[in-house]
């Protein structure tokens, strides 16, 4: 992954560096020979002083935006090797701090990040592009995976973010945490059958549930504490937690439609009618619940959009969810 990052962003160029009064004409190019040395086939990779270059060498140059967006994925680095939990979660936080610092220092004037490879020929890159990478592929993963396994985030158990990595100009980050979770949620979700297979095969999907229900929780505390800690990208965060939260409805349904179908096909013997009608019936007061949760996250999104006019709106497939939610959400 680290070693595709120039053929993925790189262009051959000849183009003068942004300059900065107080970064000095190198700056940029040692935050790139850094990468390519711990890119060296005989690197012995330390991710505390990677950590630390990164918050050494943005504290000499704090307002370059490439150079900032660059520091991100160095930091992705870091906490993709470090097995500390507690400095991982420090360099996650350093991430996301990067990441509103780089927000908040935006400039459409801005040149590229300019530097030269080891055979010394000039490039440029889009340092945002990496950042954005390093946000979807390495720290929203490596906080969750935390999460699992002891280390909370605050505001993925109710609390406040501890950074709100997103400011005025996010230039599509907040839609890739968003994206994130969606996409975490859809991959976990296809497990098979509430009650259905032999004992060990039930205890398997109630595991697997477990861990859906934990990420679901995470997404919806997590895009809910952002949307009031980021309030300039409060609707797309909520936008998103909506779409969280109709699909975990939707998961309920979809459980009470497959053990329907099981019924009809005669696939349920005799002796687990009973307790199957009584499990359907339980996860459809179960759907129903989660719809009246669902159905305020939307309410919340749709306030949002009244008063901020954001172009943000639901795909056909969502609105039918949306319908069939605010009909859950009703019965009793």
């Amino acid at each position: 992954m680290f070693r595709n990052i120039f053929a993925v962003f790189a262009v051959s160029a000849s183009l003068t560096p942004a300059a900065f009064s107080d970064c000095g004409p190198d700056y940029q190019q040692t935050l790139v020979d850094k990468l390519y040395e711990i890119q060296a086939p005989d690197a012995v990779i330390d991710p505390g002083a990677l950590h630390q270059f990164v918050l050494d060498e943005h504290a000499k140059c704090p307002d370059d935006y490439q150079g900032t967006a660059f520091s991100v994925y160095l930091t992705s680095v870091a906490v993709a090797r470090e097995p500390d939990p507690s400095k991982k979660m420090a360099q996650i936080n350093t991430a996301f701090s990067l990441l509103r610092h780089a927000s908040d220092h935006y400039d459409s004037n801005m040149k590229p990040l300019t530097y030269k490879d080891p055979n010394g020929v000039e490039n440029t890159m889009w340092a945002w592009s990496t950042a954005r990478q390093s946000l979807k592929n390495t720290i929203l993963l490596h906080m969750a995976v935390l999460a699992e396994n002891g280390t909370v985030e605050p505001s993925l158990s109710g609390g406040e973010p501890a950074v709100c990595p997103y400011g005025e100009e996010t230039r599509l980050a907040d839609e890739d945490e968003g994206s994130f979770w969606r996409t975490v949620l859809r991959d976990s979700s296809n497990f098979g059958t509430a009650g259905m297979g032999n004992e060990d095969e039930r205890e398997e999907y109630d595991r697997k549930l477990g861990a859906y229900n934990r990420a679901v929780g995470y997404a919806h505390n997590r895009l809910g504490a952002l949307a009031s800690a980021c309030p300039e990208n409060a609707s797309q965060l909520l936008f998103d937690r909506a779409k969280v939260l109709g699909s975990w409805a939707d998961y309920s349904a979809r459980q009470v439609n497959k053990i329907e179908r099981a019924f009809n096909d005669h696939r349920i013997h005799s002796s687990d009618r009973d307790r199957m009608s009584a499990l359907q019936d339980q996860l459809e007061d179960e759907r129903n619940a989660r719809a009246k949760i669902a159905k305020k996250a939307y309410d919340a999104f749709y306030a949002s959009k009244a008063e901020t006019g954001t172009h943000l709106d639901f795909t056909f497939m969502d609105k039918e969810t949306y319908v069939d939610v605010t009909g859950w959400a009703k019965a009793n």
